[in-house]
């Protein structure tokens, strides 16, 4: 699996950066599919909206954007990734108390996850929060759901600890820099071969 990522005004037309970090894809892993074939490869979407090529079956991709990043996983099989700035929030909501930001986790925790999550992120705060929420964003995109109907339907918490083996599914958070947390998701653990940071200004 590799990732790429971009600030969001980099990127122009969504469908555009999809094939061209296809075609980087491509180079990288050294794939004897020519460039012209993804320039021009139709996307279709799910009926929950998942984004895929049809005629491409060597190419999954799954993206993600987050404050001013946009990112862009792909792989041999289908994937799942989720990215989350955990600091955008905050920089949003310059009038509100850092208690009150901190409580927004807390009820949006105890509305959609299960009371062991719940748990986790009281304990944790914000950044527990996070860890869970790019976890479940990664996997409902995986398994092409929406997210609103099924966040609350996988727990990813077993006693006071994250899990990854799933009963249908592997999750696994992924380093993205200081201020960036993401997460992948698939049938079975996958190596990341490369993160490509295409960002003008980057702390990874």
């Amino acid at each position: 699996m590799h990732i790429y990522l971009y600030d969001k005004d980099q990127i122009g037309k969504g469908e555009d950066a999809i094939r061209n970090c296809s075609i980087e894809y491509i180079r990288d892993m050294q794939m004897e599919i020519p460039a012209h074939v993804l320039e021009s490869a139709r996307i279709f979407r799910s009926p929950a909206g998942k984004p895929f090529f049809m005629d491409l079956s060597e190419i999954h991709f799954s993206v993600s954007h987050s404050g001013s990043v946009w990112g862009c996983a792909i792989d041999d099989a289908p994937i799942g990734f989720d990215l989350e700035d955990m600091d955008r929030i905050k920089r949003n909501s310059d009038q509100a108390p850092e208690m009150d930001i901190d409580e927004r986790w807390q009820k949006i925790a105890k509305r959609f996850f299960s009371p062991e999550e719940y748990e986790f992120v009281r304990r944790g705060g914000k950044k527990a929060f996070f860890r869970l929420w790019v976890r479940k964003e990664a996997y409902v995109k995986y398994k092409g759901l929406k997210l609103i109907q099924e966040i609350s339907n996988v727990n990813m918490v077993a006693g006071e600890d994250l899990i990854s083996e799933l009963p249908d599914a592997y999750v696994e958070e992924i380093n993205l820099g200081q201020k960036l947390i993401g997460a992948y998701c698939a049938a079975e653990k996958k190596n990341i071969r490369g993160i490509k940071d295409h960002r003008k200004t980057s702390d990874f």
